[in-house]
Parts: C-alpha cells; structure tokens; sequence
C-alpha cells in the first residue's frame, strides 16, 4: 500500500516547542535498529537534547522535510542541508510501523523536487553499507554509488547534468 496520496509533506526550517513534541512522539515510535541504521550508532531519543542534536535542528542552511500523515502524526522525516551551493546532503528515516509502505520512495520524490526549487544540481546521501532497504531505496530513486569508506557508501543523483547548458538541465 503506497501512502503518497495519504500524505502531505511540511518544509520545517525552524524547531519549537510544538514541533520538538511531534519529533519526541515520532522518534518513539522508531525501532532501535532503525535509529542505529539511521544515525549511525545507538541513540536514546528521549531528551528533547538527544532528539535536537539527532535530528540537527539548529544549524543554518538546514532544513527539513516532514512526511505528515492524515492523522497530523510524522510518518518520515527528511533532514536537508546544504554543503555547498549547489550541493544538498540529505538523511532520511521512516517511521517503523509504517515501513516498506512507499512512504520514503515518496519522501525521497520530494526531497529531489526541493533540491531542484533551490537550484541544486546534486543530492548526497550516505548510508551504512549494511542498510541494504536504504540503499536499494537510494538506487531506485536514482542515486548511485560514487565511494565505499569502510562501513559507508556515498551516493548522489545528478539532478542537472549539463549544468553549462540550461536548455538540457532537467528540471
């Protein structure tokens, strides 16, 4: 079952106290496998501390993208942030009740679509090389692989390839 019809997606580009409740309710619903897949290592996503530095609410040029269910709960969440000016780095995490249902093949369609309204040319992402459903993910969206660094693979999707030509720049 495909929810992209179900959800709507909300840009988050500012933390307060309502929205850290909606993040504190999501991540605990968030199995602790998944958080380690995630985030890399073992988090305990109680304090709104834990859950502001997880999920880097504060830096600049950062955003991101909530994947709402109709019931007003977080069913994804997209963080985005810019490495460069053309450049936008992105982390993404499902719900785990709600996993293998579309919900990030769609949230990944709207982090490309933002990517693109900002007039990046590329979206990175790095995975843990044992995340097999995130990087199966990854390359059906159409990222691909562009380096291994031990127990990590980068991946990116070139979202402008000819980037001198605007006329053949997808968009």
């Amino acid at each position: 079952m495909a929810f992209d019809r179900d959800l709507t997606a909300e840009l988050i580009d500012y933390i307060d106290s309502r929205r850290v409740s909606s993040l504190r309710g999501f991540a605990a619903l968030l199995g602790r496998e998944d958080i380690r897949l995630r985030f890399g290592t073992p988090r305990r996503l109680g304090a709104e501390e834990a859950i502001l530095a997880a999920f880097q609410c504060h830096p600049p040029e950062q955003e991101m993208i909530w994947g709402m269910s109709q019931d007003g709960s977080l069913a994804g969440v997209v963080n985005c942030a810019l490495v460069s000016p053309t450049e936008m780095e992105i982390g993404l995490i499902v719900r785990s009740d709600l996993k293998r249902n579309g919900i990030g093949s769609w949230l990944l369609e709207v982090a490309k679509r933002r990517a693109l309204h900002r007039k990046m040319d590329k979206v990175l992402g790095t995975i843990l090389w044992e995340n097999s459903a995130m990087r199966s993910l990854a390359r059906k969206a159409g990222f691909v692989a562009i380096g291994t660094y031990g127990i990590l693979i980068d991946m990116e999707i070139v979202l402008r390839p000819d980037t001198q030509n605007p006329e053949t720049a997808i968009r």
